[in-house]
């Protein structure tokens, strides 16, 4: 069994090569059989029957293959409080793909230094490095959104601020080169910390890869 990415899913790949074992919740089935009737987004045209790729409490997952869109209807369910589920999301012509730990296999996140002093009131400007620690070459297209978790005495709106780089950047590291990648925080934001010691990890999720803690002071 091999762990495979579809539609921002990594799932077993059994999952979708085994027989179709349909959808066998039947508030699931009437949600995606309601979708189909009434029409949403755009037209589905799937060739087989839908499968349950995903069931995660009130969230789920199902797909089907489609001629008409080259690749895999993915549907997001979601379920209310009465109990009823329905479609909140679709994408379409999705590709099965290597999961996120097999594309970044051999890859390391790391901070050019392990601390960092900074003022209040500057606009945090941090780089992380993206490590080619392959003995091959590695070439990729991704959108690496890295997300910087923040840790600290005061942390205001919300733990977790996220950061994006250029969306579709091209990647083509030789073994032992690295990719400097910008994680940046908003001066008003900035203002709003505390003085005091606080600690930044950095991930890019689709490459499965996640920094040490960066230590940043702000005075």
């Amino acid at each position: 069994m091999t762990t495979v990415a579809l539609g921002g899913l990594e799932l077993d790949d059994s999952i979708l090569d085994g027989p179709e074992g349909g959808i066998p919740d039947p508030g699931m089935r009437s949600a995606v059989e309601r979708a189909e009737r009434e029409g949403f987004g755009e037209a589905f045209e799937v060739v087989e029957a839908w499968r349950l790729l995903r069931h995660d409490g009130d969230t789920a997952h199902v797909g089907a293959r489609s001629d008409l869109w080259g690749g895999w209807v993915v549907l997001r369910l979601g379920r209310d409080r009465r109990g009823s589920w329905d479609v909140t999301g679709s994408s379409y012509g999705q590709e099965v793909g290597p999961s996120a730990a097999t594309r970044g296999a051999g890859l390391r996140l790391t901070w050019p230094t392990p601390s960092l002093r900074l003022r209040r009131s500057a606009s945090w400007a941090l780089t992380v490095l993206l490590m080619n620690e392959r003995e091959t070459r590695f070439g990729d297209l991704i959108s690496p959104h890295v997300f910087g978790h923040v840790t600290g005495p005061v942390v205001p709106d919300e733990e977790s601020w996220y950061f994006y780089t250029d969306i579709g950047l091209a990647v083509d590291l030789r073994p032992g080169e690295h990719l400097e990648l910008a994680v940046r925080l908003d001066p008003v934001r900035s203002e709003a910390l505390a003085v005091g010691t606080y600690v930044v990890t950095a991930s890019v999720p689709e490459l499965g890869l996640v920094s040490a803690g960066l230590t940043v002071v702000v005075e």
